[in-house]
């Protein structure tokens, strides 16, 4: 009996040794494709706009991100972000720029929120405030008083030292009450520093080739149903309605916050078109002009430096309305 056994002991133990090496490779290849996936580099799609209703996201089925923006079409992005506090704009309608990706569940598309503007009539000046108070070149409003209000009636006027407009010179210091003083000149110097940083990035744009494969970013949005093309070196910052236009559209070639800081604007303004045709170009005191009419009894203007006028030719020739 045991002659018997000891053959069948060793058969078996030949067959299994295969199987249990079969059994680690495949273990061993499993384990090799999971690292080749999780450490292939997610791509994203930077400078990206969409406008909707900031949303809780709740339970869901995608497992990321902490938030939803309602796009108004049945459409929904989901939101995350390590740079904005997204609760303080619940229930609010706001532009969210960021980068977008695919979620790793379900199909969907997370955006990684980098900066949000309220276009919430009653809370758009708090909350750009709360917004931009996570860096510290954002905007800050001081009030100072300009030599035409000292002259006229003595009222304060405020303004923002993130903006590229000259600030109106002042009056002489003995028409300036000293508490004023200290306030009037932090914003003089900020305007002067601003005004240079402009005059770089203008500088910086004009010697970029604007040769038709450049352009591969755009601008859209669907409220007002327009898409305008952006250099692939640039970036850009919807401020959504102002009280000057219907629509504005900034791009620069450095990041950039502030209203003024961007040497392209690209205005939607209520109004036919009037002495000037459709896609002409036309110089005005040291800028160039592009025109192209729109829908409803509007047009659009973009505008910039004259050094920068194959970019605003191309921009105006190839602004279209959205798909």
């Amino acid at each position: 009996m045991k002659r018997l056994l000891t053959p069948l002991v060793l058969l078996s133990v030949i067959l299994v040794l295969p199987a249990c090496k079969r059994a680690t490779d495949g273990d061993s290849n499993t384990s090799a494709s999971s690292a080749a996936v999780s450490s292939e580099e997610i791509r994203e799609t930077r400078n990206v706009t969409y406008r909707g209703t900031v949303e809780t996201l709740g339970a869901s089925i995608y497992m990321q991100g902490t938030h939803a923006l309602a796009l108004g079409d049945g459409r929904m992005l989901i939101l995350e972000s390590t740079d904005v506090n997204l609760d303080i704009y619940l229930g609010h309608e706001v532009e969210a720029f960021g980068a977008l990706r695919p979620t790793v569940e379900a199909g969907g598309i997370i955006m990684r929120v980098e900066r949000v503007t309220d276009l919430t009539p009653e809370s758009s000046a708090s909350s750009e405030l709360s917004s931009s108070s996570l860096h510290s070149s954002s905007l800050s409003a001081v009030t100072v008083q300009s030599s035409a209000a000292v002259l006229a009636s003595s009222r304060v006027a405020t303004v923002s030292v993130a903006s590229a407009q000259p600030v109106a010179s002042v009056a002489s210091s003995s028409a300036v009450p000293s508490s004023k003083k200290s306030s009037v000149i932090a914003v003089s110097s900020a305007a002067v520093s601003n005004s240079a940083e402009l005059e770089a990035r203008i500088i910086t744009m004009s010697k970029q080739n604007i040769s038709d494969s450049n352009w591969t970013q755009q601008y859209c949005t669907d409220h007002v149903g327009f898409c305008v093309p952006i250099h692939k070196n640039w970036w850009f910052v919807s401020f959504g309605n102002t009280t000057q236009t219907l629509w504005h559209v900034e791009a620069s070639s450095e990041s950039f916050e502030g209203m003024g800081s961007g040497p392209i604007s690209i205005d939607l303004v209520g109004g036919e078109l009037s002495g000037y045709s459709d896609k002409e170009i036309s110089m005005q005191g040291g800028k160039v002009i592009g025109y192209r009419s729109w829908t409803q009894g509007r047009h659009f203007r973009i505008s910039a430096d004259t050094r920068l006028e194959g970019a605003v030719r191309y921009m105006t020739e190839h602004l279209r309305a959205t798909e």
